[in-house]
């Protein structure tokens, strides 16, 4: 990663869960690929997260089913 020009961070969305961020920086030879040098900034992102207990929440849902709507679904079907 280029230290000139630097790295920048941008929010990109207020979402239900979260805010989305999104890091930009620039890469001296993008042929050779830059995979390697994502994971490792993800990875650096991560622990410092867990360093300051930076929580990422997940998205939970919530399946139920009863007896009964089973039995006015097969009614409706019927």
């Amino acid at each position: 990663m280029l230290k000139n020009p630097g790295a920048n961070a941008f929010v990109t969305l207020f979402a239900d869960s979260g805010i989305n961020l999104e890091l930009g920086f620039w890469v001296a030879d993008p042929e050779n690929g830059f995979m390697g040098l994502k994971s490792d900034i993800n990875l650096a992102i991560w622990r410092l997260f867990k360093q300051h207990n930076i929580e990422i929440p997940f998205r939970s849902g919530k399946c139920a089913s009863s007896a009964t709507s089973r039995r006015s679904r097969a009614e409706e079907i019927s």
